[in-house]
């Protein structure tokens, strides 16, 4: 009787500690598509809790991502008040999407970044983030730099609960003049470009016989993204005719030309 109380207490335990650690892997499926070990048409995470995933593409996608998956339950305790953080490079943009176990025990959601694997953590933004907003694009990042990021919910009762860190390094990027928008243009143009290495930086408007006909930017700039507006005028602050136009950007020796068209 005795062995069989102790067998009992035994398969009791074991019990308690499968049902306990099976949650650990369960996490709401397709948070983040199947990343993060979620296997599609379940609601199983086969990997560790707080798994963090990584892929990273430096083709024609040119795209880094690194997150989380937590189990979707809310509890004073980090693995579970945060069911899944993770950013990810679109377009030049870091895309941070995260999911809150239940939005209506929390007040806020905060979200911090610093440059490098030492600078301070700060806020993004100046004001917490409403509960239901689950994502934001932090746009002031710059190719070849790595970022660090963490999101924290803020508890009706005051404080904060944050979650582990996320290290994001993106891959450089070499001297890039983009399209200008909009295209064909009237009355004004935006003209985007990236510096990879401070540079002395020329970005010239010439008209189709080679005329120089408004010189945007001719100073010395550091690395970084920049945008310029054209509204059409020549350097005498006269409008120009409609027609095919050329942008060149140079940027120490290297030289980076593209057309635009202004209908009038």
């Amino acid at each position: 009787m005795e062995r069989k109380l102790i067998i009992m207490l035994i398969a009791t335990a074991l019990l308690l500690v499968w049902a306990s650690a099976w949650a650990q892997y369960q996490v709401p499926h397709s948070v983040f598509g199947n990343a993060g070990g979620i296997v599609s048409g379940s609601h199983i995470c086969y990997h560790t809790a707080c798994q963090t995933g990584v892929e990273i593409s430096v083709g024609g996608s040119y795209r880094v991502k690194s997150g989380f998956w937590y189990i979707a339950e809310i509890s004073s305790t980090v693995e579970v008040a945060i069911a899944a953080f993770a950013g990810e490079l679109v377009d030049d943009v870091v895309v941070l999407s995260w999911a809150v176990s239940d939005p209506e025990q929390v007040s806020g959601i905060r979200l911090y970044r610093g440059d490098g694997e030492e600078e301070a953590l700060e806020p993004l933004t100046a004001e917490p983030f409403d509960p239901e907003v689950s994502s934001y694009r932090d746009a002031a990042t710059v190719p070849g730099r790595s970022y660090r990021y963490q999101i924290a919910v803020l508890p009706h009762d005051g404080g904060e609960i944050r979650s582990p860190v996320i290290l994001l390094s993106l891959p450089p990027k070499p001297l890039t003049l983009h399209q200008n928008y909009p295209n064909p243009f009237n009355p004004a143009t935006q003209v985007a470009y990236f510096l990879p290495h401070r540079e002395m930086v020329e970005l010239v408007i010439y008209d189709v016989q080679g005329h120089r006909v408004r010189v945007l930017v001719s100073e010395v700039q550091e690395t970084g993204k920049y945008t310029i507006t054209w509204n059409g005028m020549n350097g005498r602050g006269e409008a120009v005719a409609s027609g095919v136009y050329y942008y060149r950007l140079r940027a120490g020796k290297e030289t980076i030309t593209r057309k635009m068209v202004l209908l009038r």
